[in-house]
């Protein structure tokens, strides 16, 4: 089996998902003891995931983190009608 090209995956996403539009999340694959892989990103803690191949443990990581998110989204959304403001602020390193 050939690999795919970037236009016939961004088709097959969009169908699975519903979007073409995209964020690199950064991720740590781990291969545990039992050869099973554990997989978590970083900048969402908590955000974890695990499958018996690493394919299996990237696609279940891609659906934690879309699951994560749409969760964050929707705190925000009644964080807002309770009357907080959610905002950014610049720092410098």
């Amino acid at each position: 089996m050939g690999k795919k090209n970037k236009t016939s995956q961004i088709r097959e996403t969009k169908l699975i998902y519903g979007t073409e539009n995209f964020v690199d999340y950064p991720v740590i694959f781990e291969k545990n003891k039992d050869g099973r892989w554990t997989v978590s990103c970083p900048i969402l803690p908590g955000c974890i995931s695990e499958g018996d191949t690493k394919e299996a443990a990237t696609k279940n990581i891609r659906d934690a983190i879309m699951l994560y998110l749409r969760a964050i989204k929707k705190e925000m959304q009644m964080t807002r009608r309770q009357g907080v403001e959610i905002s950014k602020i610049a720092v410098g390193v």
